[in-house]
């Protein structure tokens, strides 16, 4: 019973951890948007708190409309001329392509009956040049990493940043299906000896650990006071391990199947901003650089990798998880560039094509665009999916 009421904990821990989370990282993202669009004097419509339909309506300030609605996710802004909802009448835009794509004699005649003052809105995002539009799609990927840094900075002067390289003898979390778990080994668990022999140190630990492949261990562990001794048995992994002489050579390591507590190192306020910006540069050069390895598989996770993640963050404590909520941003910030319709890296290519052929994109080609966009992406989400679940029980290369 105290298992399941653990578990149940933890499950709604994790759930309102990822709504917090997303919802905060969209509405940084989006409000870059919204900044940089009122300073261009565009005509912001809404900024809503959620998707779905309005539950309470914030008021009005200028010509836009804040809101918080009903689905608690994320969040977005809405600014004049530049959704495709705006193109297609009101209509969703997968409800005008259903109807077919308007013909040029269509086109013309809607242009004739629609009056003067509609045809150029000096405040919409279409009639803006071109540099302020890319600025203002651009606000958004910028402002997602900048939150990212700065919550690294923040983190660095209060609880501290992660030290890769100290590692404790504390349990931080357990793999699912491996045999820790089996054992009984749990979060927060420290162990205290090996076989024996004592431990202070992850380091220590992890190093008794890898040489002992395929082999039964005992483990003496501390929880909460109380000293449990616990029996497993390792498994081998086959690792690269590098020489001094710069050659490699394999070698068989053990492993248990948990993640141990990384020491966190607080730094003075100048420093802080050293390593934050350390640790940015090295996320944005680790995500791009993964993207373009033949380990992508393993280093690229959907919304199920994203849950699981935060179900061990959120075990690990709420420190854990502001350095995860870094990580995310940092990671919308750069996936957001990509130059496929729909995301803003999308929006930036078409308005590098309307630069290139200097003039705007036709209805169609608006309507093309969205849609190609809109399936690259369902087929980016069934893969990264189907990835999560066929990697649902990693092996990993940790103790």
């Amino acid at each position: 019973m105290q298992h399941f009421v653990t578990l149940f904990h933890n499950v709604v821990l994790t759930a309102f951890y990822l709504i917090i989370m997303l919802s905060v990282l969209v509405m940084v993202h989006e409000w870059g948007h919204f900044v940089v669009a009122r300073l261009f004097r565009m005509r912001v419509e809404e900024f809503s708190l959620f998707f779905g339909k309005i539950l309470v309506r914030l008021g009005r300030r200028g010509n836009t409309e804040y809101n918080i609605r009903a689905v608690p996710l994320g969040g977005f802004v809405r600014i004049a001329g530049m959704e495709p909802d705006d193109i297609s009448g009101g209509r969703p835009i997968l409800e005008v392509v259903g109807q077919g794509m308007p013909d040029e004699t269509g086109r013309a005649a809607a242009e004739n009956e629609a009056p003067k003052s509609a045809e150029i809105d000096p405040a919409s995002y279409s009639s803006k040049p071109i540099y302020q539009r890319a600025l203002t799609i651009m606000a958004g990927p910028i402002m997602s990493i900048v939150l990212g840094y700065f919550i690294f900075c923040a983190l660095g002067f209060t609880v501290g940043l992660p030290n890769a390289d100290q590692l404790t003898n504390q349990v931080s979390a357990v793999i699912t299906g491996m045999p820790a778990q089996k054992a009984g080994l749990r979060a927060g668990d420290r162990i205290v000896a090996v076989d024996g022999i004592p431990v202070h140190t992850g380091n220590e630990l992890v190093k008794l650990i890898h040489a002992r492949p395929n082999q039964p261990m005992s483990i003496l562990v501390d929880r909460k006071g109380r000293y449990i001794p616990i029996r497993s048995h390792t498994i081998g992994v086959q690792v690269v391990e590098r020489l001094k002489n710069n050659k490699t050579r394999k070698v068989l390591q053990g492993r248990l199947g948990f993640l141990p507590q990384i020491e966190m190192q607080r730094y003075a306020l100048v420093q802080s901003v050293v390593q934050g910006t350390r640790i940015t540069l090295q996320d944005l050069r680790g995500i791009i650089v993964s993207l373009f390895t033949k380990k992508i598989r393993e280093n690229v996770g959907g919304p199920i990798k994203i849950a699981q993640i935060t179900y061990q963050a959120a075990n690990r404590g709420f420190s854990v998880v502001l350095l995860l909520t870094a990580e995310l941003s940092i990671s919308l910030g750069v996936i957001n560039l990509f130059p496929i319709p729909i995301l803003d890296g999308g929006h930036l290519l078409l308005l590098t094509v309307e630069c290139v052929r200097r003039r705007k994109l036709s209805v169609k080609e608006v309507y093309i665009a969205q849609m190609v966009g809109l399936t690259i992406l369902a087929i980016i989400f069934v893969l990264v999916t189907y990835n999560d679940i066929r990697g649902f029980i990693p092996v990993t290369k940790t103790p």
